[in-house]
């Protein structure tokens, strides 16, 4: 990376510190509001934000190929049982240190800080699927259940628990057994196991969960994977507070992070965003920057409805992520198609397909969690003004804007990876 560009993510780092770009945010603003349409400018000022309620999910699914996923294809599974050897030594390779700033102790130490609860009451539930505290599958249930008027109202207070014990953002979809895993996998025993629930659920609640901007622009490096672990630990926190809530009010329910089923088209399904090029869920509130939580239970909910907010249009033309990857893991195909990789993807689904191998090896190369994929992302920037301008205009006007959205985000240095003065700015900041 250049001075230049350092120079740019010194500013942009912190959130207090955008306003010194005024005047050129100013005049940007003026140059890209003046090569719009009159027609496009007057439907963005009626508060258009492009977001679109959708009766099915975004994503083309072709039910006569698609299959469901057996979690022992993840490649993570595959590293741990050492049938992907050279992504076990990629897994070794993430608690190692250096003098490099991003990878000393200091910055290590935030990192597992970051992941201390969940590795205390969910260890293995991130790439595995035994039971643990937080998201034990059999619970205990209260004998008497509490009686909602009706579906709404049990939404209405579900949702209200659900932030109040810890959640971003909360959508609620029907049971959706596709996305359940065709089987369990327990690495550490390397022993399949049937895709056993103790009861069927009717309902799912999907959490997401911010992880912090200015440690996420230090990605790849310790700092940025103490976010991320720490997105986890918050997602076993309150899974298991939910399932709590609901077991004590006489519902059966049980928590779940990355087990049990796919959590981006559960994410979907719920309203909290689409699927992007870099294959993550992104939301309309916070982009990529989020980790996703599942609580399946018997209570009968009212659904929400899947969005669109022109995401997929967007990655057609930005592939800023595909160009930050170092694995080169991202597509760079122009649209998403049913073509698959290997393994660790399944078949059946219009989208990008991840070449998950190639993202773990990036994860040892980089010896972080590596999430430039999250950085990288126009989407990902905090809730300034030309983020939502483009919003309303996205799908109005979608080629010359995603254009002009990419640009600014490099004028401004947003998305900057791979930048060691990010790790110094978080900690002085």
């Amino acid at each position: 990376m250049d001075s230049d560009e350092g120079s740019k993510k010194d500013v942009t780092l912190s959130r207090r510190k955008f306003v010194k770009l005024g005047a050129a945010s100013a005049v940007a603003g003026s140059a890209m509001m003046a090569s719009l349409p009159s027609q496009v400018m007057a439907e963005a000022s009626k508060g258009i934000t492009g977001k679109q309620t959708l009766s099915s999910l975004p994503n083309k699914i072709d039910n006569t190929v698609y299959q469901r996923f057996h979690q022992k294809n993840t490649a993570f599974c595959q590293a741990i049982t050492g049938t992907f050897p050279e992504g076990r030594q990629a897994l070794g390779m993430l608690g190692s240190t250096s003098n490099e700033l991003g990878q000393r102790t200091l910055d290590k130490a935030i990192s597992d800080a970051g992941w201390y609860i969940d590795s205390l009451i969910a260890d293995g539930a991130s790439t595995s699927s035994p039971d643990t505290v937080a998201y034990a599958r059999d619970n205990e249930t209260a004998p008497e259940r509490y009686d909602f008027s009706s579906p709404e109202e049990a939404a209405h207070y579900v949702k209200k628990a659900a932030r109040f014990l810890g959640a971003d953002l909360v959508g609620i979809t029907p049971y959706d057994e596709r996305w359940t895993y065709a089987s369990f996998y327990n690495p550490q025993k390397q022993k399949s196991l049937p895709p056993d629930l103790p009861f069927t659920p009717k309902s799912v609640i999907v959490m997401a969960f911010e992880m912090d901007y200015e440690a996420m622009t230090t990605a790849p490096s310790g700092v940025s994977g103490g976010a991320v672990g720490l997105g986890y630990s918050q997602m076993a926190i309150t899974g298991a507070s939910m399932r709590k809530f609901l077991t004590n009010i006489g519902y059966k329910t049980f928590a779940a992070g990355n087990d049990v089923a796919l959590s981006v088209p559960y994410g979907m399904a719920a309203g909290l965003g689409e699927a992007a090029r870099n294959g993550i869920l992104v939301t309309y509130e916070y982009g990529p920057r989020v980790r996703i939580g599942k609580i399946f239970t018997e209570l009968d909910l009212a659904c929400d409805s899947p969005v669109s907010f022109g995401v997929q249009h967007f990655c057609e033309t930005c592939m800023l992520c595909a160009d930050a990857c170092p694995g080169h893991a991202i597509s760079t195909e122009k649209l998403p198609s049913f073509a698959v990789n290997n393994e660790c993807n399944n078949p059946g689904v219009s989208k990008w397909a991840i070449d998950a191998k190639k993202c773990l090896l990036a994860w040892g190369k980089t010896k972080s969690d590596c999430a430039t994929c999250v950085t990288s992302c126009p989407y990902n920037k905090p809730d300034f003004w030309h983020h939502r301008l483009v919003d309303k205009v996205n799908r109005l006007m979608p080629g010359p804007v995603h254009s002009v959205m990419r640009e600014m985000d490099k004028l401004f240095g947003y998305g900057n990876s791979f930048d060691k003065k990010a790790v110094d700015l978080f900690w002085k900041s």
